[in-house]
């Protein structure tokens, strides 16, 4: 996620679209996860979407892969210890999943509140 940081080349390109702009308020909003401005070709709530949709593809099986799979088998243990593992990798992805799902669409309801107080 691209992030313009104050009093760099990019923030003085960026600045005219930037949607957050009270410091140290929104800081926390700069942070690579969230898309904080709207340069018009491709709206902040649509960025933030496909961001959220690559995390779901990727954290729909627990962010394994067959290389890690194979890893896994490979190494000595038990098969349940094996499945143990994976299993709690997979909830444990799955929680993170959700929980950046609900803050996804908090920080979208919040592009939207913004939009809206920008036009009145």
């Amino acid at each position: 996620m691209l992030t313009p940081l104050p009093g760099t080349p990019l923030w003085n390109e960026m600045e005219p679209h930037l949607l957050f702009r009270d410091f140290p308020c929104d800081w926390d909003l700069y942070d690579g996860t969230h898309c904080v401005y709207d340069h018009g070709r491709l709206p902040a709530e649509r960025v933030q979407r496909v961001v959220f949709d690559a995390h779901r593809s990727f954290y729909r099986w627990g962010a394994w892969t067959w290389r890690r799979v194979r890893g896994l088998l490979e190494r000595p243990g038990s098969a349940w210890g094996k499945m143990r593992e994976m299993w709690t990798n997979a909830m444990t992805a799955q929680r993170t999943f959700s929980a950046w799902r609900k803050e996804t669409e908090a920080y979208i309801d919040s592009i939207r509140r913004r939009a809206v107080k920008s036009k009145s």
